[in-house]
């Protein structure tokens, strides 16, 4: 499976692992999209190398349901081609990037 998640102290890490494109976007909003606004999410990027304009969506939507400028979402151990991506699209302004 493509999307692990786990819930530890009211954080919901989410581990990406080989690509995140559109065809992980089912397990994606399983593990995501089920939390109430408020939620804190970490997103681990460790094992991915690229990702696509649906993955963008797919964290936007996120970042949405998460509570939008209230929410607390995390994307990190993103690879510097990915934490390059993140920057150009000014992700900085609206995720915690490591």
């Amino acid at each position: 499976m493509p999307v692990s998640s786990s819930v530890t102290e009211g954080k919901v890490s989410i581990r990406l692992s080989k690509s995140f494109t559109f065809n992980d976007h089912a397990d994606f909003r399983k593990a995501a999209l089920s939390h109430p606004p408020g939620t804190k999410f970490e997103i681990d990027f460790a094992d991915i190398e690229n990702i696509d304009s649906a993955s963008i969506g797919m964290l936007l939507l996120l970042r949405t349901s998460a509570g939008g400028e209230m929410a607390d979402i995390s994307l990190v151990n993103c690879k510097p081609n990915i934490l390059k991506l993140f920057k150009m699209c000014q992700f900085g302004d609206l995720f915690r990037l490591g």
